[in-house]
C-alpha cells in the first residue's frame, strides 16, 4: 500500500517512514504542501498522511485542493491543534480520520488500515467515476458485472467481458453461474480486473448471508491474487456495502488461518520455507520429523491446493501468497495482524 506523508518537519517524517516501511506499507514523504501536490498529480497513493499548519501551503490548503479534483486517496490529518471547529473543517473536505500530536505511531498504522477499507466518501461525477475506474484498470483485462444497461458506461470503461445481472427487470444470472464465470476469467488472464456492480440487486434476490459468503469468496480469491476486485455501490446503500465489505474481508481470513495455521505440520512447513527459502521434499520429512512420509505429502499438497506454496522441479517454495501467510503468523504472535495483499477496493458510483 503506497502513503505518502506530508509534514515540515523533517525528523518526523524521517521516524514515521522507517516505523511504517517496517509494517510493509510503500512511504513516500514531502515536506512542503507544494510538494505534495505534484507527487499527488503524478503518483496513486491509497492514503495521504498530512499536517495542517506548515509553511507554505498548508495542509488545509492541500485538502481544498484535492477536494476539486478526481483524486481518491484517503486523507488522515494530523495536527497540535486538537480544536473542534478544525476537526469539522477536515473532515467537510474529505478527510477520513483527525489525529492529534504527539501520537503514537502504532495508533497512526491503525488508522491507515482503517481508513482504507472505508468506502469513498463522495460520488463523483459520471466522467470523473470512468476516469478513476480506467486508472485502476491500468489497461489489464477487465470484467464487468453490472445490473444497468448504459452503453456510455460500458464503452468508457471498454472491458473485455460484459456480465449483466438483469434483463427486462429479472434477474438472469445466479449467484454461483457468476463466480464459475469470475474463475474462468481468472483463469484465462493475467492480472487481470474484475468490477462488481449490481451488489444491492444480489441483496434484494439472496439475501445478505449468501451475498456476504459470495464477497467473501471474491475476497479470498482476490487475495491470492487471482484478481484485483472493484466493488461498485451507490451511495444510498452506502452502510449496508461498508457492513458487508467488513464481514466479508474477515470471513476468508478467519478461516484460511484457523486450516493453516491451526494445523502443526501446515505451519511448520510455512515457517521452514520462510526461513530456507526452498526445500527439497526429503529435507522436508527430516526437519519436520514425522514418521510416514506421506503425511508430510498430504499437506504439502493442501498448501499448495490453497496456492501457499509452489514446486520447481524438485523443490519447494512460498508463493506470494504463502509469503503473505507467514507475515500473519508472526503478526498474530504480536497481536497485530493486518491484511498485507490490498486486492480490494470499494468505490462509491451514480450507477
Amino acid at each position: 500500500m503506497r502513503v505518502l506523508i506530508v509534514d515540515d518537519n523533517a525528523t518526523l517524517l524521517a521516524q514515521l517512514k522507517k516505523y511504517l516501511t517496517l509494517k510493509h506499507f510503500t512511504v513516500d514523504t514531502a515536506g512542503r504542501g507544494e510538494d505534495a501536490l505534484s507527487m499527488l498529480e503524478t503518483g496513486h497513493y491509497e492514503v495521504l498522511i498530512i499536517d495542517l499548519k506548515m509553511p507554505g501551503l498548508s495542509g488545509m490548503d492541500v485538502l481544498r485542493w484535492i477536494h476539486g479534483r478526481n483524486i481518491h486517496s484517503k486523507v488522515i490529518v494530523i495536527t497540535g491543534y486538537g480544536d473542534t471547529e478544525t476537526a469539522v473543517e477536515v473532515m467537510k473536505l474529505g478527510a477520513a480520520e483527525y489525529i492529534q500530536k504527539p501520537f503514537d505511531p502504532e495508533e497512526l498504522a491503525r488508522l491507515i488500515e482503517k481508513v482504507v477499507m472505508l468506502p469513498e466518501a463522495r460520488a463523483p461525477a459520471r466522467e470523473s467515476d470512468i476516469t478513476w475506474i480506467t486508472d485502476f484498470c491500468s489497461g489489464m483485462p477487465t470484467l464487468l458485472i453490472t445490473d444497468t444497461q448504459r452503453d456510455e458506461f460500458e464503452k468508457g470503461i471498454s472491458p473485455n467481458r460484459v456480465i449483466h445481472l438483469s434483463s427486462g427487470g429479472r434477474v438472469t444470472v445466479t449467484i454461483e453461474e457468476l463466480e464459475r464465470a469470475i474463475k474462468k476469467f481468472a483463469e484465462n488472464t493475467r492480472k487481470g480486473t474484475v468490477i462488481h456492480a449490481g451488489m444491492v440487486l444480489l441483496l434484494s434476490i439472496y439475501g445478505k448471508n449468501a451475498v456476504r459468503e459470495h464477497m467473501a469468496r471474491l475476497h479470498r480469491m482476490a487475495g491470492k491474487g487471482a484478481f484485483r476486485l472493484l466493488v461498485l455501490y451507490p451511495r444510498e446503500h452506502e452502510e449496508t456495502i461498508a457492513q458487508l465489505a467488513e464481514d466479508a474481508a474477515v470471513i476468508p481470513f478467519i478461516k484460511e488461518v484457523a486450516d493453516v495455521l491451526g494445523n502443526d505440520i501446515r505451519r511448520e512447513i510455512i515457517l521452514l520455507l520462510e526461513k530456507h527459502s526452498v526445500l527439497p521434499y526429503k529435507q522436508f520429512v527430516q526437519k519436520l520429523g514425522v514418521t510416514y512420509s506421506s503425511k508430510a505429502a498430504f499437506h504439502l499438497k493442501k498448501l499448495m491446493s490453497y496456492g501457499l506454496i509452489t514446486k520447481k522441479g524438485r523443490e519447494y517454495c512460498l508463493t506470494p501468497h504463502g509469503r503473505h501467510m507467514a507475515k500473519m503468523f508472526h503478526m498474530l504472535k504480536l497481536y497485530d495482524y493486518r491484511d498485507p495483499t490490498h486486492t480490494v477496493q470499494y468505490h462509491q458510483i451514480s450507477l
